[in-house]
């Protein structure tokens, strides 16, 4: 089975996965709790190489703990003040490192928060784009965050791919052109504006500008994992999807836009 195939193949299975995820109130915080957990894996995987499980097992504990109580407070609707949880798990990596007799304490316990605040934090918040009003769950924010992101990365490769000719960051992606960031930004508004017309009660505007903010800040988190694998000398996160490399690759964009995506919401909806 050649190369394209198969990322065709991986792209609908997982395609249709998360847009069934989404979609259900409660199957979005499942769905995402196993790509956080996988995420997490990869990221810890690729910078604590020599490192044995269970020195960095209080780390997931801490960042599984966040998704959890965030995912509860949002879907069992358990009070707010309940995620001040998430901070004991956070502390005790403090004192953990006192009993580890490593080199460089501080570096060590720096990944490990990173960790939690590159992958955990961005997923919860996405999650959270679902629950933005006081009547239940609404899954087309979460639904159009995720086919924004997806016409960016549609429209940049193609565009990208046809006429790109000026570098947009040749220094960590040879690849994206401004050209590519063109065609991400043009197929984002038109996504936006099929989203204003199936959506009405949400202002087009806010469509709009939720795409633009898609398209920018995820091909900055694009550019910014790439720097990551750059300076591990890696090409892919992973495997586990073929044909597209690890979960930290595929979600790569999200990582950025989530956090910027719900800021506006929350303040401007």
């Amino acid at each position: 089975m050649n190369n394209f195939v198969t990322r065709v193949i991986t792209a609908t299975i997982f395609g249709s996965l998360c847009l069934a995820g989404v979609y259900f109130n409660g199957a979005i915080h499942l769905l995402f709790l196993i790509f956080s957990i996988l995420a997490l894996k990869e990221f810890y995987g690729l910078i604590f190489v020599d490192k044995k499980p269970n020195s960095i097992a209080l780390a997931y504990l801490a960042g599984i703990g966040f998704f959890i109580l965030n995912a509860l407070v949002l879907y069992a609707s358990l009070p707010i003040k309940y995620l001040s949880l998430a901070i004991v798990p956070l502390l005790l990596l403090f004192i953990n490192e006192l009993y580890q007799l490593e080199e460089f304490p501080f570096s060590t316990l720096a990944k490990k928060i990173l960790g939690i605040v590159y992958v955990i934090v961005p997923f919860s918040l996405f999650c959270a784009l679902g629950y933005l009003t006081n009547n239940g769950y609404h899954y087309e924010f979460p639904l159009g965050f995720i086919l924004f992101l997806w016409a960016s990365d549609s429209g940049g490769y193609l565009l990208g791919i046809t006429i790109g000719k000026h570098r947009l960051f040749e220094r960590v992606s040879p690849k994206k052109s401004w050209e590519g960031l063109a065609g991400s930004i043009l197929l984002g508004l038109c996504t936006a504006y099929i989203f204003a017309r199936f959506f009405p009660e949400t202002p087009a505007n806010v469509w709009y500008t939720m795409a633009v903010l898609v398209v920018i800040f995820g091909t900055l988190g694009d550019l910014v994992e790439s720097l990551f694998k750059r300076s591990i000398n890696i090409k892919d996160s992973g495997s586990i999807l073929p044909g597209h490399g690890g979960v930290l690759d595929r979600f790569d964009g999200l990582f950025m836009a989530a956090p910027i995506v719900y800021t506006y919401l929350l303040l401007f909806l």
